[in-house]
């Protein structure tokens, strides 16, 4: 097989962020499908218990599954990058990652968990890049938008409320749903 691919070969990418990817027996399966996240603070009480908490937004742990296919046999690398909302490129989420594909509909899927920072609202944008070979430029196969919302602090009864962050899903907020009236 050549290392570059045909100029006509093309890779088709399908891209999604969820909660949690179920993989039984090489079946997956995507739990709660997002585009949005809406963060709670949660507060952090200073060691001296003098001073006031200090409010945090808990980081976001969420899934980027990918699906490649292409119509020929073709080897490449994918590379995950992620942009906080003011366009800031984050820490690599993974090193490059190998993928085979021996074509048609027998493509490749592939499972990333990904960490986001919630601290700063907006739309983060998670790319999938793909590298033929280490010599030639990187292709943008798709973007895929997450949009942050922060929320009111979880209180019950005039008191702070704990909630560790693994508990808290993505919920789609409605301004991420439907569109601005102006």
């Amino acid at each position: 097989m050549p290392d570059a691919p045909e100029e006509s070969l093309r890779i088709y990418v399908s891209a999604f962020l969820c909660q949690e990817v179920l993989n039984e027996n090489g079946l997956l399966t995507a739990v709660r499908i997002t585009n949005a996240y809406t963060t709670s603070p949660v507060a952090v009480v200073n060691a001296d218990g003098v001073s006031p908490p200090e409010w945090v937004h808990p980081p976001l742990k969420l899934h980027a599954l990918m699906l490649f296919n292409c119509e020929k046999p073709v080897e490449f690398d994918v590379r995950i990058k992620c942009f906080d909302p003011n366009r800031v490129e984050l820490l690599p989420v993974n090193p490059p990652i190998r993928c085979k594909i021996v074509g048609g509909a027998e493509g490749h899927a592939l499972n990333v968990t990904i960490n986001l920072h919630t601290d700063t609202p907006g739309d983060c944008w998670i790319e999938v890049w793909i590298d033929y070979q280490t010599d030639t430029a990187s292709i943008l196969a798709t973007k895929i938008p997450m949009r942050i919302v922060q929320g009111s602090p979880l209180l019950m009864h005039g008191t702070q409320t704990n909630v560790h962050p693994s508990d808290q899903s993505p919920t789609p907020p409605s301004a991420a749903s439907e569109p601005s009236r102006s």
